[in-house]
């Protein structure tokens, strides 16, 4: 691999030819495939926004962080090598899909998550979408594609500030045959937060290797609403706390598992013992028995299933009976019944008080 310069000031602009190599090149697309999306609405925490410039371009982010295989540790390792930026500033790989007509307006790296002191831009086809640089000097500067070469820009000038020659475009795919892929990092002032590096990437691989779209939308909410400083330290805070939320839940999940089949049976255990007093209301049926005037005191249900009623007759005297109740039995069944032992054993003709189950 070797360097060649293009502009060194205004804007700061070379080339790395062969950072990748052709297997490298291979098996980022690869790994970009199965998770490539239109771009369609703004996605800070993806680098995405003014969506409205990029035309029929599918996007992946390569979310890792930390969590790398051995050959993503030595391209990272190999980039900040020949770049010299630190391997904490680096953002994870994104690739972009051109089919033929496909293009990326003029715009300039910027996002208000964080200042972009860097692009890394790296072609992984040897044909397709040139990039331009429309305001760098006297004239343009086209760079045509070669597999594995990357163009490297700085987006801040000597004084730390914007340098707006940085403005750039991917010019439209002029072929038809095959689909050409672009990958991008960015090199951001401030080291990546843990929230980045590793709490959204593993996110990301529960979630088919995209963050779940309420990630995505809580980050560009937090941003929106408290700006781009306070919000991305408001969702690093989130984020920290998030796994925590999920360890509670798995281990109450697992308790309930474990002894939620105990203490059910606890319970069965206890009702089978404390059978539940039934409660009652009085109803007249007088007008459908010719029985003993009698008045209720009460039902009482013994353990045998047995129920007792307590009855007072009209001259004062407790009577007292016995009804077999099966389950499911008609309240005025057990009426009745309860009315013919009363008439047995009373005398006098009347109405009487019956019982009913509420």
């Amino acid at each position: 691999r070797f360097f060649e310069d293009i502009y060194p000031k205004d804007p700061t602009l070379y080339l790395i030819h062969q950072v990748l190599s052709t297997e490298e090149c291979d098996n980022m697309i690869a790994a970009a495939e199965h998770k490539l999306k239109p771009v369609a609405a703004d996605n800070i925490l993806e680098y995405t926004q003014q969506v409205e410039k990029l035309h029929n371009v599918k996007r992946a982010t390569l979310w890792q962080g930390m969590i790398k295989l051995p050959a993503s540790k030595a391209i990272e390792d190999r980039i900040e090598q020949v770049t010299g930026f630190p391997a904490t500033h680096f953002t994870d790989f994104i690739v972009d899909q051109y089919q033929q007509g496909s293009y990326w307006e003029p715009h300039y790296d910027t996002f208000p998550s964080g200042s972009v002191m860097a692009t890394i831009t790296i072609f992984l086809n040897d044909a397709g979408s040139p990039i331009v640089y429309p305001s760098t000097g006297a004239e343009p500067v086209k760079i045509l594609p070669r597999r594995g070469m990357a163009i490297v820009h700085h987006n801040l000038d000597d004084k730390d500030q914007m340098d707006f020659s940085t403005l750039h475009a991917v010019l439209p795919n002029p072929y038809s045959d095959e689909p050409i892929y672009i990958a991008r990092k960015y090199v951001m002032r401030e080291p990546l937060s843990i929230a980045r590096t590793l709490i959204v990437p593993a996110l990301a691989i529960l979630t088919n290797g995209r963050p779940a779209f309420f990630v995505r939308a809580g980050h560009d909410y937090l941003l929106e609403r408290f700006g781009g400083e306070q919000g991305s330290v408001y969702f690093d805070k989130a984020c920290q706390f998030l796994p925590l939320l999920l360890i509670l839940m798995i281990v109450e999940l697992v308790r309930g598992q474990l002894f939620g089949g105990e203490k059910a049976s606890d319970e069965d255990k206890k009702k089978k013992k404390k059978k539940k007093k039934k409660e009652y209301k009085v109803v007249e049926i007088f007008k459908s028995f010719k029985i003993p005037a009698l008045q209720l005191f009460g039902w009482v249900e013994d353990m045998n299933g047995t129920v007792v009623g307590r009855f007072r007759s009209a001259n004062g005297f407790s009577t007292f009976i016995e009804v077999e109740v099966a389950e499911g039995m008609d309240i005025l069944a057990v009426i009745a019944l309860s009315s013919v032992l009363c008439s047995d054993g009373g005398g006098a003709a009347g109405g009487m008080a019956g019982a009913g189950a509420v």
